[in-house]
């Protein structure tokens, strides 16, 4: 009798246990569909380090509020593809996937992902609000007379790292920029542009034309003891060549035998002195942060857009050395990555 029992158990337990197992398995995915829908829009590719650090910053916000909290992530791919002819395709897969959804809101990273976003808002992504990041060449002409647009201007801070680099070698007499000619670029180069007003007494300022990567490492190469180097913007080589900004800093670092600078954060560590920084990740994050705003119920035309730099001075010792350069010379309160212990 008591077999009997214990197998009738078993038996029970037998065929419940799938069912249990599935009403767990199934908890996450239902607790995920309260969550609000987030699309991320992002300019560029997977392997891109400036839009790889800005998108895990969106994502560490959200994560940070509720584990289960994915947005949903859709490249534009148009650092590899700047013609921008499979955009085409790219708007007829979109209304294919989300006819029926409806986002509360869409983070824009970078300028061309907001520019697809506000040509494409009511027909693809049903009028949601946008935020967004990492705008290089902010005009209030960008968003088209809406009013449901906000979010935060990607604002280097060139100036300071330039009076930096002149302090640190006050006997440079050249400043070399290379930099693309994509629209990224070019506008990088309108911001120095803009500043040589400022610094020309004390420097001159020379830009690349149009160059593949082994014709910008030669330059490198010639470069004479007065110069500096202030990489802004060289992702894209003359012959469509795409590279990342980590892999664009190591080889400069290489060819050039006078002290590289940057305004990005992904390049320390990887041959240049240092600089006024921008952290992506940051920057990502506080865009993460107002578009939470959104969602709590504040409208998007009541949130300014934010224009402040939280560009930081970060400098690598091991590079210093190098040329020479000591801590004392720093500005106060620098970050100093690889100090001897």
């Amino acid at each position: 009798m008591k077999r009997s029992l214990l197998l009738w158990i078993s038996f029970i337990v037998f065929l419940t246990a799938p069912l249990l197992h599935a009403a767990e398995a199934e908890e996450p995915s239902d607790h995920r569909s309260t969550l609000p829908e987030i699309l991320i829009l992002n300019s560029y590719h997977p392997g891109f380090a400036w839009s790889d650090d800005e998108q895990a910053g969106v994502i560490d916000v959200f994560r940070a509020k509720d584990k289960n909290w994915l947005p949903v992530i859709e490249y534009l791919d148009l650092k590899r593809l700047q013609d921008g002819r499979h955009l085409a395709k790219l708007k007829q897969l979109f209304r294919s996937k989300y006819q029926n959804e409806k986002f509360s809101v869409v983070i824009a990273m970078d300028d061309p992902a907001l520019e697809f976003a506000m040509v494409n808002l009511a027909k693809l992504f049903r009028n949601a609000p946008i935020v967004f990041c990492g705008i290089n060449n902010y005009k209030p002409s960008l968003l088209k007379g809406r009013s449901d647009v906000t979010g935060i201007v990607e604002s280097i801070d060139i100036a300071e790292t330039i009076e930096v680099m002149l302090r640190l070698h006050p006997a440079a007499r050249e400043i070399f920029v290379p930099h693309d000619y994509t629209v990224t670029g070019l506008a990088a180069r309108r911001k120095i542009e803009a500043l040589i007003p400022r610094f020309g007494a004390k420097v001159r300022f020379r830009f690349t034309d149009p160059m593949t990567m082994e014709e910008l490492l030669k330059e490198l190469e010639r470069l004479p003891g007065d110069s500096l180097v202030l990489p802004i913007s060289f992702i894209t080589d003359k012959s469509g060549r795409a590279f990342g900004m980590t892999e664009g800093a190591k080889l400069f670092s290489e060819h050039s035998p006078v002290p590289i600078y940057s305004t990005f954060e992904q390049r320390l560590g990887f041959g240049i002195v240092g600089g006024k920084l921008m952290s992506a990740r940051i920057h990502g994050a506080d865009a993460a942060r107002i578009a939470m705003r959104v969602l709590a119920g504040e409208k998007a035309s009541a949130i300014p857009v934010v224009f402040e730099s939280d560009s930081q001075f970060m400098f690598d010792y091991k590079v210093m050395s190098r040329f020479g350069i000591p801590l004392s010379a720093l500005p106060e309160g620098s970050t100093v990555i690889n100090k001897p212990v």
